[in-house]
């Protein structure tokens, strides 16, 4: 029975942390479909890039990670110029009308209007 009782910290520390991750996964989800409209007009052209960063992590040993990061720039013909992370392709001719949408957690969504 002492067995018992000396497990229940360790049973609750369990519950909390589960009960953490189910609600920072619903939150995730939920701003996830929280979208709004960027920008909207005719497609002249996309330039695609890429950037490279460095972190530094680790308090007793410390690691240099590399990153790459890829950007699509989506210009349009009134001289508007969106820069998305990520490499978008873009298979539109010029002068087609698109929108671009992001959600609050930084992902973006071109689409043909």
């Amino acid at each position: 029975m002492n067995d018992l009782i000396a497990l229940i910290p360790v049973f609750a520390l369990l519950l909390l942390i589960f009960a953490f991750a189910f609600f920072a996964v619903r939150h995730d989800r939920k701003l996830a479909k929280i979208w709004e409209t960027v920008a909207e007009g005719e497609f002249a052209r996309a330039e695609y890039s890429h950037y490279y960063y460095s972190r530094r992590s680790g308090a007793m040993v410390h690691t240099t990670s590399h990153y790459r990061v890829d950007l699509t720039t989506i210009h349009f013909t009134g001289g508007l110029a969106i820069v998305a992370r990520g490499h978008h392709e873009l298979p539109y001719p010029v002068g087609t009308p698109i929108r671009i949408r992001r959600n609050k957690l930084g992902d973006f969504q071109i689409e043909k209007i």
